[in-house]
């Protein structure tokens, strides 16, 4: 069942990442000569490290890693590209760079931090579950929810 699940991932992944590359870059075209995307990558990597930690204390299922791809991935387009959109909009009002970067930190960043939270509390309900496979999937998404939700908040 690993195997197939890496090989699922990794299809998964050659299929939907060149995709989604052309996605970024159709919505993040050039204004003013630079492409608008987020500095810090936040993703796979650093979704997994959580729920390594949590193996230490529980057992967590194989198929954890494939809500940490999906959601962790989602999450960090979905949370880059706000804060692009909200920072461009104070750029647009007049802001230099360092203004629309405080204005939007504290306006986006509080919305993504909101946002994680709102997210993490549901997938914290699948850890109520006997099933190790449902707890996994709760383990999981709440650690791709924190890892982006980190990323992208002050």
């Amino acid at each position: 069942m690993s195997e197939q699940v890496d090989a699922d991932i990794s299809r998964a992944e050659m299929l939907s990442l060149p995709a989604i590359f052309v996605l970024l870059v159709i919505s993040s075209a050039p204004r003013g000569g630079q492409f608008a995307a987020p500095r810090r990558r936040v993703g796979h990597p650093g979704n997994v490290h959580p729920v390594r930690v949590i193996t230490l204390f529980t057992d967590v299922s194989l198929f954890a890693i494939n809500i940490i791809t999906l959601l962790g991935l989602g999450l960090a387009i979905d949370y880059g590209l706000f804060m692009v959109n909200r920072f461009r909009e104070e750029l647009r009002r007049g802001q230099d760079v360092h203004g629309a970067l405080s204005r939007t930190m504290a306006t986006a960043g509080r919305t993504v931090a909101v946002s994680g939270v709102i997210v993490s509390v549901p997938l914290s309900g699948l850890m109520l579950f006997p099933q190790n496979f449902l707890r996994s999937m709760g383990f999981g998404g709440m650690a791709a929810v924190v890892v982006a939700m980190v990323g992208h908040s002050p």
